[in-house]
């Protein structure tokens, strides 16, 4: 249920599934364009444009549990003028991609909760110094 979907589930968790499965995607379609793996001709560029930013107000959200933060940061509908629709899935993405340069699919799936919130925490700092 989409209801559900936030309830209990910190944010860092519902941005790392799904960028995982966007990355996921992207690998196994290796010719596909970051507009076609994110489903938006725009979201990549909108996120790059406003990184800094953007990566900050994430990384103070993370562990959040509220529903509205999970649909500031996972929804495809705009909710705020900061931050674009679906931005939690290009940040996740971003995290899968550096973290696949080193772990194949099946050991980015493993990875716990601690491993992941830490791994995405390092790298939404790292993008906000730029």
């Amino acid at each position: 249920k989409e209801e559900s979907r936030g309830k209990n589930i910190s944010l860092f968790r519902l941005v790392w599934t799904e960028g995982l499965a966007t990355y996921a995607s992207q690998r196994l379609n290796p010719g596909a364009t970051p507009a076609a793996i994110l489903l938006s001709p725009t979201l990549a560029q909108t996120c790059e444009e406003n990184l800094k930013a953007l990566s900050i107000a994430l990384l103070q959200e993370l562990d959040s549990t509220e529903r509205q933060s999970m649909m500031l940061w996972m929804s495809g509908q705009q909710r705020t003028s900061t931050v674009p629709p679906r931005a939690g899935y290009y940040f996740g993405w971003r995290v899968a991609q550096e973290l696949g340069q080193e772990m194949s699919l099946q050991q980015l799936a493993r990875l716990s909760d601690e491993e992941v919130r830490a791994a995405m925490a390092a790298k939404l700092r790292s993008l906000s110094s730029k």
